[in-house]
């Protein structure tokens, strides 16, 4: 019987090893500092494209953080970190799927990771949680429309040819002044200056990215055996790499009873009620301007039914498995 090899064949193994500390000073201060080293070898192959990839680097990522309790509602921290981050396999896979006649996508087995360097300075007080942030992300990787005017078609791949910087600030307030209703509201807002590394020049794009967003329960008899939820959010006009963006916002309800001395949960949800959740943004690559639309259907509504045996009192130990990551790029 005749065996033929993969189309895209990609084999990433990581080692890594890290080391952390923590030192109290004090009642009030505290800080902690790690390492973590990463060795990574990439093997990549496929016969059409012809792709022959072998990588081997090693990479130190640090993290520091400050902690200062002033009082009992005040507390401040500050933390730099720097981060890695690796292209999903959709990212990666050469072989072109078409969205239409005239387009078509395709991955680049080439893409290198993007690391990222992140300040923050944290404020809580109260039910006010502030945060000020600074991250620079350097060869950072993202969707390149190339448009071809004589044969009237785009292909869309990706490459590493952003560095971005952006300085930022978002609020976060919870309300839960009143028995019957509790709000968590977010306020995110920041400016960002992103260069592009492309062999036709661009023009660099700054300006303004924001956000709001609004969790509401309303617990709706004594007990609160019944729970009514809505939620919303708004994501105003951008920037994201290249492109420019439009303003999206999407709208949930949700409503929850908890019977049988709370251990049958019944919940309905609904996400994006308006299907206002549309991704809509433009360029001007080469001189051909790039208008492009994508709704991914999150109109969703959900019916869950869970029951709890057991002992209420147990302790259950939850653990994030180190694969968890992996999977999340190869889809799973």
């Amino acid at each position: 019987m005749d065996t033929y090899p993969l189309p895209f064949q990609y084999k990433e193994n990581i080692a890594a090893a890290y080391i952390s500390g923590t030192r109290n000073f004090g009642e009030r201060w505290s800080a902690q500092l790690g390492f973590r080293l990463e060795r990574t070898e990439i093997d990549a192959h496929s016969i059409l494209p012809n792709v022959n990839r072998y990588d081997l680097y090693t990479n130190l990522f640090p993290s520091l953080y400050i902690n200062y309790n002033l009082d009992n509602q005040t507390n401040f921290s500050a933390s730099y970190s720097r981060r890695i981050q690796r292209p999903d396999f959709y990212e990666l896979n050469p072989y072109e799927y078409y969205r239409s006649p005239n387009l078509f996508y395709s991955g680049n087995p080439n893409l290198e990771p993007a690391f990222i360097d992140n300040v923050e300075l944290n404020i809580i007080h109260k039910n006010l949680v502030t945060r000020l942030y600074f991250t620079k992300e350097v060869d950072a990787y993202a969707e390149i429309p190339v448009p071809d005017r004589d044969e009237n078609f785009s292909v869309f791949s990706y490459e590493n040819y952003i560095d971005r910087q952006a300085f930022g600030i978002s609020e976060s307030y919870t309300w839960n002044t009143l028995n019957w209703w509790s709000s968590v509201n977010n306020l995110d807002i920041s400016y960002s200056k992103a260069s592009f590394n492309l062999t036709a020049p661009e023009p660099d794009r700054n300006g303004f990215n924001s956000r709001i967003s609004t969790n509401n329960d309303f617990n709706l008899n004594a007990e609160k055996t019944i729970i009514a939820g809505l939620n919303y959010w708004y994501q105003f006009a951008g920037f994201d790499g290249i492109f420019e963006t439009e303003a999206q916002s999407a709208t949930g309800v949700s409503l929850q009873f908890l019977l049988l001395d709370k251990n049958l949960n019944i919940s309905l949800r609904g996400e994006d009620l308006f299907r206002n959740a549309i991704d809509r943004r433009s360029a001007v690559i080469n001189g051909v301007t790039q208008e492009i639309k994508n709704f991914y259907d999150t109109r969703q509504f959900w019916l869950s039914v869970s029951y709890k045996f057991g002992n209420d009192n147990l302790k259950v130990r939850s653990q994030r498995s180190g694969n968890s990551d992996i999977e999340r790029r190869a889809g799973g």
